[in-house]
């Protein structure tokens, strides 16, 4: 309820509306924040319908992205004030001035001016706002957050308290507690513990929250000398409790540089152990990517490797100059990085509903619930790719983007496909979604049938984005 109550006095502000940031904005109104304003003054164009589920072909070279967005948008929750954002200098004052508890920012819009995350970011700190830069870049994606220096963490986990039986607790300059051998304990180190009941040492339980400094399966070691205390005797119960904590986020101008210095352990996690040391790569064609969008006003092609791949390292080598880059990059993995390069201008379904998912929960998370991103995401599926050549032109429709990653025969297989999913619920409606954007089953061979035999309720609308009020009791299929 506490989180609940942040949440709805949050206003927000969504930069980019491409397949991202209509993900992002779908699914944080439906989470229900106070306001959400959306800012993208790019005209729509015809491949941009392959992501954004929300544009259709009267708004292609006719009408931005964010106003074509919107009446959708505006519907998903009538409790939330949707807008657009149309001036791009009382843009930045707004955000200078305060006006946003977060500002999200899904792409380098090219339109006139670049928007530049490191600016938007120092915008940000300065007006104590937080701020999250993600984009994705083909089958590619990355989702940074800055939420400043004295973030306050109210409950790290969202788990329900659990407590447990004391067997014994040994007295000295640090206590162990020795919880019963019949259930092992579930606390960690960095957690706080309460007790009662205890007997002998009846000093332990008018304590405050106590810090447990180390773990195992059966015992902890409590930070707290208890030397003065009496001699535990029998029975007493062990409770943990949320501490907040204030955590401090590097900027981006400092951990874009040197990423790893910004995580827990001094290196980017990779999310699939199997890729290790790819974030690393990633990262480094991020480089090359901004220096070569700042260079020329559009995202590289695959035309554009080489040249790239020169201004990653200038960028890298720049950072090393000033001692703060540390990629613990050995050597350059030319594939992945071609392939992060060559792409980074598509935008497809998966990767945007991905990547929306997390970026919407990291906009929640600023409410202090749960532990937001230290501070850097890359992920890739990079094993989807063609392991041969394949025919990439585009053909002038909706799905250039798909065509331009996997070629045009895999998009002709999506389209003959005949498809039986059973269940439309929260899952369902997202499934049926990504199907119509990528054209599975979209040709005249193709067909999708959908069956799910449970009625809409109201429960069902703020996570069910496919439904109405009006859809309240009709079948969900």
């Amino acid at each position: 309820m506490e989180t609940m109550g942040k949440l709805i006095k949050m206003n927000v502000l969504i930069i980019g509306m491409r397949g991202l940031g209509v993900e992002v904005a779908k699914n944080l109104i439906l989470a229900g924040p106070r306001s959400v304003v959306i800012f993208d003054d790019e005209t729509t164009k015809i491949n941009d319908l392959g992501a954004n589920f929300y544009l259709d072909e009267s708004h292609v070279g006719k009408v931005s992205r964010a106003e074509a967005s919107l009446a959708k948008l505006q519907e998903l929750n009538p409790y939330v004030k949707v807008s657009v954002h149309s001036d791009h200098s009382t843009l930045m004052q707004s955000i200078r001035d305060g006006q946003f508890h977060v500002v999200c920012q899904t792409e380098m819009i090219i339109n006139q001016i670049i928007y530049k995350q490191q600016e938007l970011d120092n915008m940000c700190r300065a007006s104590k706002a937080g701020y999250i830069s993600s984009q994705t870049l083909g089958p590619w994606g990355y989702a940074f957050t800055d939420f400043g220096n004295e973030h306050v963490i109210t409950d790290a986990d969202g788990e329900q308290t659990k407590s447990f039986i004391i067997s014994v607790i040994e007295k000295g300059e640090t206590t162990r507690v020795y919880t019963h051998d019949d259930k092992r304990h579930s606390y960690q180190e960095g957690d706080y513990v309460v007790f009662r009941e205890v007997e002998g040492m009846t000093e332990i339980n008018d304590t405050k929250p106590i810090l447990i400094k180390s773990c195992n399966a059966t015992s902890f070691e409590l930070d707290l000398d208890s030397r003065s205390y009496n001699m535990y005797n029998r029975q007493g119960i062990v409770e943990n409790v949320k501490v907040p904590k204030t955590v401090s986020y590097h900027s981006w101008e400092q951990s874009y540089k040197n990423p790893a210095g910004s995580t827990q352990y001094g290196m980017l996690e990779p999310p699939d152990l199997s890729k290790f040391g790819r974030s690393e790569q990633l990262h480094f064609a991020l480089f090359g990517i901004t220096a070569f969008v700042e260079k020329n006003k559009r995202y590289p092609s695959s035309a554009d490797v080489k040249d790239t791949v020169e201004l990653a390292r200038e960028s890298m080598k720049a950072f090393h100059s000033e001692n703060e880059s540390n990629l613990n990059l050995e050597e350059v993995d030319e594939k992945v990085v071609a392939n992060a390069i060559q792409f980074s201008a598509c935008s497809i379904s998966p990767m945007a509903a991905f990547f929306g998912g997390i970026v919407a929960q990291e906009i929640v998370k600023y409410t202090g619930k749960y532990s937001p991103l230290r501070q850097w995401l890359h992920f890739d599926i990079y094993e989807t790719l063609p392991r041969t050549e394949v025919n990439r032109e585009p053909k002038g429709c909706r799905y250039d983007d798909q065509i331009s990653i996997y070629g045009r025969a895999l998009q002709e297989k999506l389209e003959s496909l005949n498809l039986f999913m059973v269940g439309a619920g929260a899952l369902g409606c997202e499934l049926i979604k990504a199907f119509a954007l990528m054209g599975v089953g979209c040709s005249d061979k193709g067909l999708v049938h959908v069956t799910d035999n449970d009625n809409i309720e109201v429960s069902n609308l703020n996570r069910q984005f496919l439904f109405r009020k009006h859809n309240v009791g009709h079948s969900k299929s």
